[in-house]
């Protein structure tokens, strides 16, 4: 009998220069929307234990008023809204990932393949779902209302002679925010995921005010509940 020994390829297939450095640029993008999405889960899991908490506490109530469903169904909302974001977030990794580790065409090389990463028309419908519930930073939909729940929470429990002053700041702030919110989704679904290249363009500085505008909401509704308390 005679032994053979292992099988040597015919063709070794080789990287250059320039695909070494696109790939590795692909594995800190990879790595950081990795980390991305197990931080997003560990802060999720805990809001998921507090909105369970309270729409248990409103389920058990002896008497449900238009208020209190109101006040359930805003709850149940967010918790599916926040579900989908994260569902979303691993969706869009793993789609930006499959071509790069996925040749479905031989005849394309490691650098093609590259340069259209992330970048394929199907992502889009992912792209602008996920922009709207969480544009960026503290703003979208998710956050909107979540910052709705906690200005009720505040005023229900406010009992001073602001209240009409506070009530309006609230209102204001949560206006401001979706007024900053939605020509910010729209233009972020324009141009697709180039939004945030520089501090100074549009899209940024709208993220970014909304996002102030959404702490401050946040902020002072949580501080009037603590200070009733």
């Amino acid at each position: 009998m005679s032994s053979e020994g292992p099988l040597v390829p015919q063709t070794t297939p080789t990287l250059s220069l320039d695909d070494i450095q696109l790939l590795a640029l692909v594995g800190k993008d990879i790595d950081y929307a990795f980390k991305t999405v197990v931080a997003e889960f560990a802060v999720c899991g805990a809001y998921f234990i507090l909105a369970s908490m309270a729409l248990h506490t409103i389920i058990k109530k002896p008497l449900r008023t238009a208020r209190s469903r109101l006040l359930g169904s805003l709850l149940i909302a967010t918790f599916l809204l926040t579900t989908l974001s994260c569902s979303l977030d691993i969706v869009y990794m793993q789609a930006r990932i499959k071509p790069v580790i996925t040749v479905d065409d031989p005849s394309v090389s490691f650098s093609e393949e590259v340069q259209g990463y992330g970048k394929s028309s199907r992502l889009r419908p992912i792209f602008i779902m996920t922009s709207t519930m969480e544009t960026g930073g503290d703003v979208g939909l998710v956050f909107i209302l979540n910052d709705i729940l906690a200005c009720w929470r505040a005023m229900s429990v406010w009992a001073l002679t602001s209240r009409p002053f506070v009530g309006a700041l609230l209102c204001f702030l949560i206006f401001a925010t979706i007024g900053l919110w939605i020509p910010a989704v729209v233009l972020d679904s324009q141009i697709y995921g180039a939004s945030a290249t520089s501090n100074a363009d549009i899209f940024t500085i709208l993220a970014i005010a909304g996002s102030a505008t959404s702490i401050a909401a946040n902020a002072l509704a949580t501080g009037m509940i603590v200070f009733v308390a």
